[in-house]
């Protein structure tokens, strides 16, 4: 903020020298071309309205921020605020040529970013050609979803859990559920989510029964008589999750349309229903269950944590019975037995009470991960490898300490895709290689392009990699246009030479108002550009998907060295969706 405002203040300073003090004049027709036009300064104005009706907005708050300048720094630095009129005008003082990220606020509606696409906007940049004192800034209304919880009776129920997913297809590689909110009802069992954005949602509430009691089977056989036994059993009650708008699977679950400034009423009521026990025999000796610590899991709207937490229910040994354990309380539904030792998993639909058959739980295998940088630096911490199915519908996260070595005791067979993150910086899979016998067959880089096969397939047998990382800092830069104009607005897509080997180093990227964009970080290898009009709700990371436009992209490849930026030559070609 100090350096723009000495630029400011440097142009006040020019002209008032330029009139008191002698040869002054001179002086500055001297400075370079450069200099002259990094102080010329540029209008940022225009007017905020509502994208839903079209009037305007007024009163809105206006923040501009600095992202960077024309020879290449980068910031991002709070200049100035302002406000708009009642005619939803605004205008802000003028600024040096360069990039600024402009964001308007209003009650009432949802915060934005000029031109915003989910995470995506573009830059308004100013400079010479550039309309900035005209810039039309579309507001949505804000929306939202709120209703009541209650009970059999009618009742509020306090402090139930209520899950609000929508819709999503950010990540290219089809919908995905993304969760919203996670609240709590409050004293009225009423619940409210606000500034809700358009879309599709799903909604799910669970609670626990206040006055619910969960006998374990050798605690009901003691009960002292046939009354005590009636009275223990009437209160072992739990309430399924329950969908909005009445469901208890999922697959029954209405969906919500939420359009701009909607305000949705979505009331859940639960109803409780008679606990489940289940039982499993884990093998010989009174150990069993310190060997083998099954979990009881329940993936609600694609969220573990929320139905009674990711490890939802604790088993408890059955008393003169070695190795059998019982979960108590479990409602009625669909869930996931996780067993640790030796690893493995099944699914499980819960109808009754039963003695659940383990035999056919599916095998799940250790992977130990060795794990280095390419040019022998230390590792950056923090650090976190992911194991991600190809469609983003399990993850596996893992921290990876200093000296690089580190576990995962269960992974379901398969292949799983791999990246890795060190924070703030970005990191490339520079190769993969398999220490073990048989099992993982990944790729390795080659030649001078060292862009690895990320996908690993992971076998009924321990598994051990070794994964090398090399840091990507290489920016590519272009301009997007249309009909020989450039283009606003714009998605952009780099595109790795085989999309479903690394789903990892795709980089996405929207066009600022001079049509100009920064694919960010990109790992050294060959690439296509391609640049989509409207194309935000594509599965553009499917390669039968992304197919249809690479013909008409841009080629590019960002070599070993790890250039900071590789310019592209010409403008991409805007597409249609």
């Amino acid at each position: 903020m100090r350096a723009m405002r000495s630029r400011i203040a440097a142009v006040a300073l020019a002209a008032f020298a330029a009139i008191f003090v002698p040869g002054f004049v001179t002086g500055l027709a001297a400075q370079s071309a450069a200099a002259q036009a990094a102080a010329k300064l540029y209008p940022i104005a225009g007017t905020v309205t509502n994208s839903s009706t079209g009037e305007t907005v007024g009163e809105a708050a206006v923040e501009l921020y600095s992202l960077s300048n024309l020879s290449g720094e980068h910031s991002r630095e709070l200049i100035e605020t302002a406000e708009a009129d009642s005619d939803g005008r605004f205008a802000l003082a003028p600024v040096p040529a360069g990039k600024y990220s402009l964001s308007v606020s209003r009650r009432g509606f949802m915060t934005a970013n000029f031109n915003q696409h989910g995470t995506y906007s573009s830059a308004i940049v100013t400079g010479k050609g550039q309309d900035t004192a005209h810039i039309p800034f579309h507001l949505d209304p804000g929306a939202v979803v709120r209703g009541t919880v209650t009970d059999d009776a009618g009742e509020p129920v306090e402090n139930a859990r209520v899950l609000l997913v929508r819709k999503v297809n950010d990540l290219g590689l089809g919908e995905r559920l993304q969760t919203n909110n996670l609240g709590i009802t409050d004293d009225r069992g009423q619940f409210a989510e606000w500034n809700v954005p358009p879309g599709t949602y799903f909604l799910a509430a669970k609670a626990f029964p206040w006055f619910a009691l969960h006998p374990t089977q050798s605690q009901l056989q003691k009960a002292v008589d046939d009354e005590d036994r009636a009275a223990m059993t009437a209160l072992d009650v739990s309430y399924p999750v329950t969908y909005f708008d009445g469901a208890t699977q999922e697959d029954g679950a209405a969906p919500i349309e939420v359009k701009s400034g909607d305000s949705v009423e979505a009331d859940i009521s639960l109803h409780a229903v008679p606990a489940l026990h289940l039982t499993m025999q884990l093998g010989a000796g009174p150990d069993a269950l310190g060997r083998n610590q099954p979990m009881l899991q329940q993936l609600v709207l694609g969220n573990t944590s929320f139905s009674n937490s990711g490890m939802l229910l604790t088993a408890m040994p059955v008393p003169g019975s070695p190795g059998m354990v019982e979960f108590t309380g479990v409602a009625p539904g669909h869930y996931t037995i996780m067993e640790t030792n030796p690893p493995g998993r099944m699914d499980l639909d819960a109808t009754g009470n039963q003695q659940v058959d383990t035999s056919a739980s599916e095998a799940m295998s250790s992977v130990d991960f060795r794990v280095r940088m390419a040019d022998g630096s230390p590792l950056p911490q923090p650090l976190s490898l992911t194991l991600f199915a190809g469609n983003l519908a399990e993850q596996l996260q893992l921290p990876v300490p200093a000296n690089g070595e580190a576990h995962l005791n269960a992974v379901a067979q398969g292949q799983w895709n791999l990246s890795a993150n060190g924070g703030r910086l970005t990191l490339g899979v520079v190769s993969i290689q398999s220490s073990s016998p048989s099992g993982a067959e990944p790729g390795t880089g080659a030649g001078n392009l060292p862009l690895a096969d990320e996908r690993i397939t992971v076998k009924d047998r321990p598994l051990t990699l070794t994964v090398t990382l090399a840091p990507a800092r290489t920016n590519v830069e272009g301009f997007a246009a249309k009909d020989g104009k450039n283009e606003a607005g714009v998605m952009i897509v780099l595109v790795p030479k085989s999309p479903e080997a690394h789903l990892g180093e795709f980089r996405r990227d929207q066009t600022d108002s001079d049509g100009s964009f920064t694919l960010q970080n990109a790992v050294p290898g060959q690439y296509t550009v391609v640049a989509i009009e409207d194309g935000w709700d594509l599965d553009w990371a499917q390669p039968e998907v992304i197919g249809r436009y690479l013909k008409a992209g841009t080629p590019v490849t960002v070599p070993a060295s790890a250039p900071a930026r590789v310019k592209l030559s010409a403008p991409v070609t805007v597409q249609q969706k």
